[in-house]
Protein backbone atom coordinates (compact mmCIF):
# COMPACT_ATOMS: atom_id res chain seq x y z
CA UNK A 1 0.00 0.00 0.00
CA UNK A 2 1.19 3.44 -0.96
CA UNK A 3 1.37 6.11 1.61
CA UNK A 4 -1.55 7.94 0.99
CA UNK A 5 -3.52 5.06 1.20
CA UNK A 6 -1.83 3.75 4.23
CA UNK A 7 -3.24 7.72 5.65
CA UNK A 8 -6.87 7.00 4.51
CA UNK A 9 -6.55 3.45 6.29
CA UNK A 10 -5.70 5.23 9.39
CA UNK A 11 -8.05 7.92 9.08
CA UNK A 12 -10.72 5.13 8.31
CA UNK A 13 -9.95 3.24 11.33
CA UNK A 14 -9.28 6.36 13.76
CA UNK A 15 -12.81 7.65 12.99
CA UNK A 16 -14.64 3.90 12.85
CA UNK A 17 -12.37 4.13 16.13
CA UNK A 18 -14.31 7.10 17.33
CA UNK A 19 -17.74 6.17 16.18
CA UNK A 20 -17.09 2.33 18.32
CA UNK A 21 -16.84 5.11 21.52
CA UNK A 22 -19.55 7.15 20.74
CA UNK A 23 -21.47 4.23 20.23
CA UNK A 24 -20.37 2.16 23.22
CA UNK A 25 -20.82 5.29 25.49
CA UNK A 26 -24.38 5.46 25.02
CA UNK A 27 -25.15 2.14 25.37
CA UNK A 28 -23.22 1.83 28.45
CA UNK A 29 -24.94 5.60 29.68
CA UNK A 30 -27.97 3.87 28.74
CA UNK A 31 -27.39 0.34 31.13
CA UNK A 32 -25.98 2.45 34.01
CA UNK A 33 -29.53 4.35 34.10
CA UNK A 34 -31.16 1.47 34.05
CA UNK A 35 -29.03 -0.57 36.53
CA UNK A 36 -27.89 -3.83 34.30
CA UNK A 37 -24.85 -3.19 34.41
CA UNK A 38 -24.20 -2.43 38.53
CA UNK A 39 -21.29 -5.09 38.96
CA UNK A 40 -20.14 -5.57 35.39
CA UNK A 41 -17.85 -3.12 34.47
CA UNK A 42 -14.85 -5.27 34.16
CA UNK A 43 -16.74 -6.95 31.50
CA UNK A 44 -17.38 -3.78 29.71
CA UNK A 45 -14.09 -2.73 29.85
CA UNK A 46 -13.24 -6.40 27.98
CA UNK A 47 -16.12 -5.33 25.50
CA UNK A 48 -14.35 -2.25 24.42
CA UNK A 49 -10.94 -3.60 24.16
CA UNK A 50 -12.26 -6.21 21.99
CA UNK A 51 -13.94 -3.41 20.04
CA UNK A 52 -10.75 -1.37 19.34
CA UNK A 53 -9.01 -4.45 18.43
CA UNK A 54 -11.39 -5.30 15.95
CA UNK A 55 -10.27 -1.90 14.54
CA UNK A 56 -6.18 -2.79 14.90
CA UNK A 57 -6.68 -6.01 13.07
CA UNK A 58 -7.92 -3.92 10.23
CA UNK A 59 -4.32 -2.52 9.97
CA UNK A 60 -2.15 -5.16 11.81
CA UNK A 61 -3.47 -8.44 12.20
CA UNK A 62 -0.74 -9.92 14.10
CA UNK A 63 -0.45 -6.57 16.14
CA UNK A 64 -4.23 -7.20 17.30
CA UNK A 65 -3.48 -10.85 18.16
CA UNK A 66 -0.15 -9.83 20.09
CA UNK A 67 -2.54 -7.47 21.67
CA UNK A 68 -5.12 -9.45 22.16
CA UNK A 69 -2.87 -11.73 24.23
CA UNK A 70 -1.29 -9.56 26.19
CA UNK A 71 -4.81 -8.42 27.49
CA UNK A 72 -6.19 -11.79 27.83
CA UNK A 73 -2.81 -12.27 30.39
CA UNK A 74 -2.70 -9.14 32.15
CA UNK A 75 -6.89 -8.83 32.53
CA UNK A 76 -8.24 -11.86 33.04
CA UNK A 77 -7.08 -11.80 37.10
CA UNK A 78 -8.72 -8.94 37.55
CA UNK A 79 -11.85 -9.93 35.41
CA UNK A 80 -12.00 -12.98 37.40
CA UNK A 81 -11.54 -10.67 40.93
CA UNK A 82 -14.13 -8.40 39.85
CA UNK A 83 -16.59 -10.92 38.94
CA UNK A 84 -15.70 -12.80 42.45
CA UNK A 85 -16.04 -9.66 44.29
CA UNK A 86 -19.50 -8.98 43.10
CA UNK A 87 -20.57 -12.49 43.62
CA UNK A 88 -19.41 -12.29 47.35
CA UNK A 89 -21.19 -8.43 48.16
CA UNK A 90 -24.44 -9.71 46.57
CA UNK A 91 -24.33 -13.42 48.44
CA UNK A 92 -23.68 -10.99 51.25
CA UNK A 93 -26.78 -9.25 50.78
CA UNK A 94 -28.96 -11.57 50.02
CA UNK A 95 -28.10 -13.17 53.08
CA UNK A 96 -28.67 -9.95 55.46
CA UNK A 97 -32.70 -9.69 53.39
CA UNK A 98 -33.14 -13.48 54.38
CA UNK A 99 -32.44 -12.77 57.97
CA UNK A 100 -34.06 -9.56 57.99
CA UNK A 101 -31.28 -7.19 58.96
CA UNK A 102 -31.15 -3.73 57.77
CA UNK A 103 -28.01 -3.81 55.36
CA UNK A 104 -27.18 -0.37 55.97
CA UNK A 105 -26.54 -0.78 59.75
CA UNK A 106 -24.82 -4.20 59.24
CA UNK A 107 -22.47 -2.69 56.72
CA UNK A 108 -21.59 0.30 58.30
CA UNK A 109 -20.48 -1.79 61.19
Amino acid sequence: MNEIGNVSGLVAVAIGMISFGIIYNVIIAWMERHGYNEGYTAFEVVVGVAGTLMFVALLDWRAALTCLAAFAFSGTPMVLGSWWRHVRARRHAQELLRRGDDASTSLAE
